[in-house]
């Protein structure tokens, strides 16, 4: 099994991200575009030694563009298999 599918939305520096994968996943890019948030949101959902405390998420983690108002919105994250 592995990852076919990646999903962001409302997460870090992500409105709304939808990568689909091919054999092999690489991640490159410039300081800040946002490298290590992907790698989080994927920890979030898939590392099983993660604590429910470090899956906590705050308004600290919604996508910057939604401004002050975040009451209402949510981040979503998924990953599909194939």
């Amino acid at each position: 099994m592995r990852i076919s599918r990646i999903r962001l939305i409302n997460f870090a520096n992500f409105s709304d991200v939808d990568v689909e994968t091919g054999e092999s996943i690489v991640i490159v890019g410039e300081n800040k575009v946002g490298k290590s948030n992907f790698i989080r949101g994927l920890q979030l959902i898939l590392d099983p030694a993660l604590s429910e405390r470090d899956r906590q998420l705050g308004f600290e983690h919604f996508w910057d563009g939604l401004g002050e108002d975040k009451l209402g919105e949510t981040i979503e994250i998924s990953v599909d298999f194939h």
